[in-house]
């Protein structure tokens, strides 16, 4: 099963685990696997702002270099570009000290939340019961974006009097 752990470091950093379960053929799988998994949820039954998903700016995945493992890392890039979820950054090979220096090769995620909306919608949950409630929702979501921008420049207002 393919999961997302938010990094310890940062939390707007998610590490992608499971992906060397696919086989570089069914990265596709893989893809809806992951967007079927709770952080994508845009149905609001998660009693999450619409702002929040999904809950990290970036993700990271990794894989042994080519030779030790299949090619799956690279085939999963172009799933994400295929479906314009973002840009992915491929880092060279580089040895990892915990394995003998087997090289392993780290890629960097950075989401396209619009991009990933449109294909949960179209792929995940036109699947689902869920579909029509995502559609009757867009202007709920407009205003709950609306509503958190406003909070943040309140708040922001608030802190700087605060610190006069």
């Amino acid at each position: 099963m393919i999961t997302i752990s938010t990094n310890p470091a940062c939390c707007g950093v998610g590490d992608i685990y499971g992906l060397s379960q696919y086989s570089v053929g069914n990265m596709e799988k893989a893809l809806e696997d992951l967007m079927s998994y709770a952080p994508f949820d845009w149905t609001g039954k998660q009693n999450l702002p619409d702002y929040q998903y999904p809950l990290q700016g970036f993700y990271v995945f990794t894989q042994g270099a080519a030779g030790s493992t299949p090619p799956y890392g690279d085939a999963f890039k172009e799933v994400i570009e295929k479906y314009n979820l973002g840009t992915v950054v491929r880092t060279e090979p580089n040895g990892n000290p915990r394995h003998d220096y087997r090289p392993v090769i780290m890629y960097v995620w950075t989401l396209n939340f619009d991009g990933m909306k449109k294909y949960w919608t179209e792929k995940i949950a036109s699947q689902a019961k869920d579909a029509e409630i995502i559609r009757n929702n867009e202007e709920i979501e407009r205003k709950r974006r609306e509503e958190a921008v406003r909070t943040y420049i309140h708040n922001q207002q608030m802190l700087a009097k605060g610190s006069k």
